[in-house]
Parts: C-alpha cells; sequence; structure tokens
C-alpha cells in the first residue's frame, strides 16, 4: 500500500534525481535512458547511479523460430508526466519487433520486475514525475534469416531524442517445435 512514508521517500529521491539533472550529472532532457538486465530488481522509482550511455548499446540473441527480448529503462527527470514517443526499424529479413511496456511488479521475494509486458498503444508511454519503467523489446525470428542484424530504436519527447543501437543475432538453430518429457 501507498502510504505518507510512502509518499515522503519518492518526493526525497525526486528531488535528488532533479538536483542531480539540474548539476549536469545527467545529460540534460525530459528522460534519460538506461541499460540494465531485463530481470535486474528495479522498481519504479529508481533511478541510475551514472548518467546513460550516448549511445545507447543493447544486443540479443535468439534461435530461428523463437522469440527474444532486450530492454532499456527510461527515468522522468521532470516534476510533470513526460510522453515518449518510441519507434524501431526492423530490418530486411530479420526479427519483427514489438515494444511493450513492463510494469513492475512485486514478487515473493519482495522485489520488483517488469513482469506486466503490456503491448504499447501507438509506441508511446507516459512516465509519471520521477518515474522509471521498463522498454521491453519482444523479438520474434519466425521467417527471419540467420545472421546479425541492426535494429536502430529512437525514444523521443518534446525536449529528448535518445537514439538506442540494438545488435540482434539470429543463431543458425531451430529449437524442437514440440519434445517429450519423461
Amino acid at each position: 500500500p501507498f502510504t505518507s512514508a510512502s509518499a515522503e521517500s519518492l518526493r526525497d529521491g525526486l528531488g535528488d534525481l532533479v538536483g542531480r539533472a539540474a548539476s549536469g550529472h545527467f545529460p540534460e532532457g525530459d528522460f534519460i535512458a538506461w541499460p540494465r538486465h531485463r530481470w535486474a530488481d528495479v522498481g519504479p522509482h529508481d533511478w541510475p547511479s551514472e548518467a546513460g550511455q550516448t549511445p545507447l548499446a543493447l544486443s540479443a540473441g535468439v534461435a530461428c523460430d523463437a522469440y527474444g527480448s532486450a530492454s532499456v529503462l527510461l527515468t522522468n527527470t521532470r516534476n510533470r508526466p513526460v510522453r515518449v514517443g518510441v519507434s524501431a526499424e526492423r530490418p530486411a529479413n530479420g526479427p519483427r519487433v514489438t515494444l511493450r511496456r513492463g510494469w513492475h511488479v512485486s514478487c515473493p521475494d519482495r522485489r520488483y520486475r517488469a513482469d506486466a509486458l503490456v503491448l504499447m498503444a501507438e509506441g508511446r508511454l507516459t512516465l509519471a514525475p520521477g518515474e522509471t519503467t521498463c522498454l521491453w523489446v519482444q523479438l520474434d525470428s519466425h521467417g527471419a534469416d540467420a545472421g546479425r542484424f541492426s535494429i536502430p530504436l529512437t525514444l523521443r519527447s518534446e525536449e529528448t531524442e535518445v537514439r538506442v543501437g540494438l545488435e540482434v543475432e539470429v543463431f543458425p538453430v531451430r529449437l524442437p517445435a514440440t519434445f517429450e518429457c519423461t
């Protein structure tokens, strides 16, 4: 449950984040993008200790006719909501890309995971003040050629544009469609 202590903690954290952004600790803009493993323990009010990479580079691997994923975290550095548009370019003969927003879910180990993967409507998401969310990039290699592919992602708001280079390798192996467990 959200309590007054939670609100105070959020307010203190947001003030710290905005202070770091104003002091030049983070790049200027209304959001920052930063890498973290997609199953890392990152909650909706966490933020990076360092500025995000520029340019940001991610990598992923997936077998032929299978699914894979990559992710990047986005943090709002303003005291107002920020709308971020996201686009991805599918390479010729490469894997299909589906953009999802990972909603943070509290797990039994009392950690947060971006586990509710909601399809992004129209390639846009809105970040609340100080909020961190996970942009989940789902890769579908069904019908894709084996090989290496570059999938540029663009994250754009009113004040900020971040380009993310996603390098994907589709491995020349196929997992069996069905198998027996004995």
